[in-house]
């Protein structure tokens, strides 16, 4: 996975022109390459929605390509689900933390878009869920 970058930030802010009273702000997209030149990859875009100041989704790259995607579903400024995905850009591993404690309760695998395996790691929130 790619880690902190140190190098060039391009921020690309957009702001809200509605002209109503409380309409929504449009989101903040921050991306991160290696050094910022012309011909550069990226490595990471993070995306705060409600412009809180906190990402909800951050998007890692691996040579040009989307490898990881991290986000937080409930807005509580943790990252409760993880997408791993193939060259194809195809999901093929995600990571879901159910109750919110920062611990994967359940691990779902695909293979051409399709689930082929489910792993619930914490049983108890997984049954504590159900209707």
């Amino acid at each position: 996975m790619v880690g902190p970058t140190a190098g060039w930030r391009i921020a690309a802010r957009r702001a809200a022109r509605s002209g109503r009273r409380g309409a929504p702000a449009s989101p903040t997209f921050t991306w991160s390459t290696q050094d910022g030149g012309p011909n550069d990859l990226p490595q990471r875009l993070e995306v705060d929605a409600d412009r809180d100041g906190l990402a909800e989704r951050i998007f890692e790259y691996e040579q040009g390509q989307l490898a990881v995607e991290h986000r937080d579903t409930n807005g509580d400024g943790q990252y409760d689900r993880v997408d791993f995905f193939d060259l194809a850009g195809r999901v093929v591993r995600s990571d879901e933390d159910l109750d919110r404690d920062g611990a994967i309760d359940v691990s779902t695998y695909y293979r051409a878009g399709r689930i082929v395996r489910r792993e619930i790691l914490n049983p108890d929130v997984v049954l504590a869920r159900r209707p």
